[in-house]
């Protein structure tokens, strides 16, 4: 996948003579370098479970109630028992979407080359994986590809749709496994564009997610694996200190840190430190349970409109973390209009407007169709399409009020940001909406009109 903030992608961009914000977009770079040849007909084809459909919106990720992932608020994957659920309803209030036609496009192409790749990557056949992807990629994570397959024996469960913005292509949301972090019941949610080139697959982080928060590379999140890493090296140092000693520092564990040896040191040991844990393996009790889907959609934006503590955790069985504080903080609101998909039960389709105190003040419009699968206690979401652009309002917007900050405020830029970007903290969040109006007072650039985008029919 093409991700402008990887070091990997930096230095390709370099070499090419470009920055990462001039540099042309990832399928103008992949065209010049997927001019392979198809792979053979897949062995075994990818298991796809009707409850994975799980993809990120631009604001909030995504969402597992009695699961294990949580990465709305991107601190815990793992939920506690929940209390009692709300069930407030939403204000109905956004607009209906542009209606201009787009020539449907088949995806047929990339669809089967995506089925082959996962198989490739189920059978453990990480070179056969790596083979269907483009030649970019090839170049930039063979060796993760090789670690997740063949030895920590990741696999991969997905659910795709056509992306209907990008004619061809294809989203996925990606589930996935393995043996070590899946004896503590947790996995990890991913999404990913796919586009078909010359045989070969263009993987690329697809747009409506980010990967602004701490912890996340290439549009993997795995925080609560490392939390869940350092929980066991400290279980090990006092229960097993020879094979502590044998591993010798937890970030050997990490799932970026990709070292196996360690793994395979603590592995026979993560089913006996879970079960004297109270904090990893312990079974949920969902708070949609007896809901309707559309019910428990409803639910769900009501608790994170409410932007109280307390809501929120009688909801998701765990109080907010930091990225869901952040938002609150800069008084996000969600206002959706939903409805039940005719002819699947499980799904539900909403038309979602966000606002706050501080991007909206710029002029940033955040405008979605998001799809919702409800279903055995779990919710997962897929953006649809996106009506307006929000990227500049996270690019050149956040830089523009950064620099100015910096020069203004220089205590509260050192608090608020993480180099170019605002830091996703409640406090650098305060520091935002209470700075966001003398900004826009002495702007000659804000607010700025958003920019209209995936224009498509209903």
């Amino acid at each position: 996948m093409i991700d402008s903030r990887d070091p990997t992608i930096r230095a390709l961009m370099v070499e090419l003579g470009m920055s990462a914000e001039d540099a042309p977009s990832w399928e103008a770079i992949e065209n010049e370098a997927s001019q392979v040849q198809q792979i053979t007909t897949p062995v075994l084809r990818r298991s796809v479970p009707g409850w994975a459909v799980a993809l990120a919106t631009a604001v909030v990720a995504l969402i597992s109630i009695g699961g294990t992932l949580l990465l709305l608020d991107l601190q815990s994957e793992v939920a506690q028992t929940p209390s009692t659920a709300v069930t407030t309803t939403v204000p109905i209030t956004t607009a209906p979407p542009v209606t201009t036609t787009v020539a449907p496009s088949s995806t047929a192409a990339v669809e089967a080359l995506v089925e082959e790749y996962y198989a490739a990557y189920n059978a453990g056949d990480a070179e056969r994986a790596i083979g269907l992807l483009s030649a970019t990629m090839r170049m930039t994570s063979p060796t993760e590809t090789r670690y997740r397959v063949e030895e920590l024996g990741e696999r991969v469960d997905a659910q795709c749709i056509p992306a209907a913005a990008y004619p061809g292509a294809i989203i996925c949301t990606e589930v996935y496994s393995d043996p070590f972090h899946g004896g503590a019941g947790l996995s990890m949610r991913a999404s990913y564009l796919y586009v078909e080139r010359n045989g070969v697959l263009l993987q690329n982080t697809d747009p409506g997610s980010t990967n602004t928060f701490p912890g996340c590379l290439s549009n993997r999140c795995p925080q609560s694996y490392d939390e869940f890493a350092a929980d066991l090296f400290t279980w090990l140092r006092s229960a097993r200190p020879s094979v502590a000693d044998r591993i010798g520092d937890a970030g050997r564990l990490n799932y970026f840190a990709a070292d196996w040896e360690a793994i395979a040191a603590a592995l026979p040991f993560v089913a006996e430190f879970v079960a004297q844990s109270p904090d990893w393996g312990q079974a949920s009790s969902p708070a949609i349970d007896g809901m309707e889907p559309l019910e428990a959609i409803e639910a769900l934006y009501a608790t994170l409109n409410s932007r109280d503590t307390a809501v929120y955790q009688s909801f998701f069985g765990e109080p907010p973390g930091e990225g869901q504080l952040f938002l609150w903080e800069l008084g996000t609101i969600a206002e959706v209009q939903c409805e039940p998909v005719l002819g699947d039960e499980t799904l539900v389709r909403c038309e979602e407007e966000r606002s706050d105190g501080f991007y909206s003040k710029a002029g940033a419009v955040f405008r979605y169709r998001v799809l919702w699968n409800v279903v055995e206690g779990q919710m997962f979401s897929t953006n649809e399409w996106e009506m307006t652009s929000g990227w500049w309002a996270w690019r050149d917007f956040e830089a523009d009020f950064g620099n100015w900050m910096k020069n203004v405020y220089p205590d509260d830029h050192r608090t608020a940001y993480a180099g170019s970007d605002l830091a996703r903290t409640s406090e650098a969040a305060a520091i935002a909406v209470s700075r966001i109006d003398e900004f826009i007072d002495q702007s000659d650039d804000y607010p700025r009109s958003p920019d209209p985008i995936n224009e498509i029919s209903n």
